[in-house]
Order: C-alpha cells, then sequence, then structure tokens
C-alpha cells in the first residue's frame, strides 16, 4: 500500500498489478480513519472514549465481510456495485433511523435534563449512558 508515492501506484494500475485486493486496502483504510473522524469529533471523556473502539471494529468486520461474500459469487467490479447497493441500503437504513431518532431523541434531553437536575432516576449511570451512547 503506498501512502504518497503516487508514481508507483499509476505503475502498478498501468502494468496491471492492481487489482481488487490491493484496491480493497485503501477503500478499509478509508473507512478506518472515517470511523475514528466519526467517533472522534464528539468531546468525549472518561469511558466514553471506549465507543471508539467499537465503531472501529465493526467497521473493519463489516468491510471484510463485504468484500468476502463478494468475493465468493463473481468477484468483478466489486467496488461500483459496492457504491449502486451502499446507496440504496443507506437510504432504507436512514427511513428505519429517522423515526427512531426522533424517539429516542426526547429521550436523551430527558436523561440529560436529569442529569443537570441532579435527580438520579438511573442506578449506575455511567454504564447505562455509555450503552445508550453505543446504540444512539
Amino acid at each position: 500500500m503506498y501512502w504518497i508515492n503516487l508514481a508507483a501506484l499509476e505503475r502498478e494500475m498501468v502494468d496491471d498489478h492492481y487489482n481488487e485486493k490491493k484496491a480493497f486496502n485503501y477503500f478499509l483504510a478509508y473507512f478506518i480513519l472515517n470511523a475514528l473522524n466519526f467517533a472522534g469529533n464528539y468531546k468525549i471523556e472518561g469511558l466514553f472514549k471506549l465507543t471508539v473502539i467499537p465503531v472501529v471494529i465493526i467497521t473493519i468486520c463489516g468491510c471484510y465481510a463485504i468484500f468476502n461474500v463478494y468475493k465468493k459469487h463473481d468477484g468483478k467490479d466489486f467496488f461500483s456495485r459496492f457504491w449502486g447497493l451502499n446507496w440504496v441500503i443507506g437510504f432504507r437504513l436512514i427511513l428505519f433511523f429517522v423515526p427512531l431518532s426522533l424517539t429516542l431523541g426526547p429521550l436523551s434531553l430527558y436523561i440529560i435534563s436529569n442529569n443537570i437536575i441532579k435527580e438520579s432516576f438511573i442506578p449506575n449511570r455511567n454504564w447505562y449512558e455509555i450503552v445508550f451512547t453505543l446504540l444512539f
């Protein structure tokens, strides 16, 4: 995998040594950095920092699972087909998660308001909030 040597990467592509497996490494690196960026964008402290680990693990396992399942079939044009399928499946997930977010949003506001007022209705609140953050 090349980091800054564009000429060597171009040479591999021209000489037909650049295959789907090598392209997958760049694909996986992009999504790992994207997951780290997504998880790291929030100002989190303490045990909440552990929520970064499942995001990265899910990203790596998911990408490998997609690629390996796809290789078992015809294994052609993985990336062009992936982006088309990703769009449709992603839109379906949005249709599922928007109503879920609309119901979890008021619940999270209720939890935050209880934290501000200092009325504890949840025993062991840290673990509850970590699980809630991961599910959300």
